[in-house]
């Protein structure tokens, strides 16, 4: 999974591989991120906002070698 955040007041947009990184990146705490981890997980949400980011985890897609010659 991938987590695309958007920082509603300067317009960025980062991406991050799992939850507690990008937690730690903007700042939350350990409350803040049981509370993400809920909404994307217990309640599969696929978004969240509040007054300054938006967040939305995604499927990640990778590279690779395909099966397919």
């Amino acid at each position: 999974m991938a987590f695309i955040i958007l920082d509603k007041e300067s317009n960025e947009l980062n991406v991050f591989g799992s939850l507690p990184i990008l937690c730690q990146s903007i700042g939350y705490d350990e409350k803040q991120e049981k509370s993400l981890s809920y909404v994307f997980s217990t309640k599969k949400q696929k978004e969240f906002q509040d007054e300054k980011y938006r967040i939305v985890k995604a499927e990640f897609q990778r590279g690779g070698k395909s099966n397919n010659k």
